[in-house]
């Protein structure tokens, strides 16, 4: 089991919304596996995180993801590309006294390298995965 640090970009999709939900479809954007977990960095003007679920199933069909996506999603793009998508379980919103913790700021001051546009496999960060850890109050 691996932990990966996702982006979400709030202007392009509801996240607060969406995560209230039981399960929610995400991109695969990583080499992510069954039983991982996905913590979420919300974009600006939150820019910490707040979210994390666990990856209860991998490719799913384009029926689940219409129904578990478009709903929540703000930005249509004409064009998009096919994506894999998985499937997000036990989905929890971090206590704001953590999630405080989790800013932009402290994450590059624990060893986030670079502006985080894309996924990051935590397990290859040990200062950046233990400060995550650390302030995960569902750990």
């Amino acid at each position: 089991m691996s932990s990966w640090l996702y982006p979400a970009n709030i202007k392009h999709y509801d996240v607060f919304t969406a995560f209230k939900q039981a399960s929610v479809a995400w991109p695969i954007n990583s080499k992510i596996e069954l039983g991982d977990i996905v913590y979420f960095y919300i974009s600006a003007p939150h820019q910490n995180i707040q979210f994390v679920g666990t990856v209860k199933k991998l490719n799913i069909s384009e029926a689940e993801i219409q129904k578990r996506t478009l709903p929540f999603v703000r930005t249509q793009n004409a064009e998009a590309p096919k994506k894999r998508f998985m499937l997000l379980g036990n989905i929890r919103a971090l206590k704001p006294v953590f999630a405080n913790s989790l800013n932009f700021v402290n994450l590059k001051c624990n060893g986030l390298n670079g502006a985080l546009m894309g996924p990051r496999k935590l397990d290859n960060n040990e200062l950046l995965f233990n400060y995550v850890r650390e302030h995960d109050n569902g750990v």
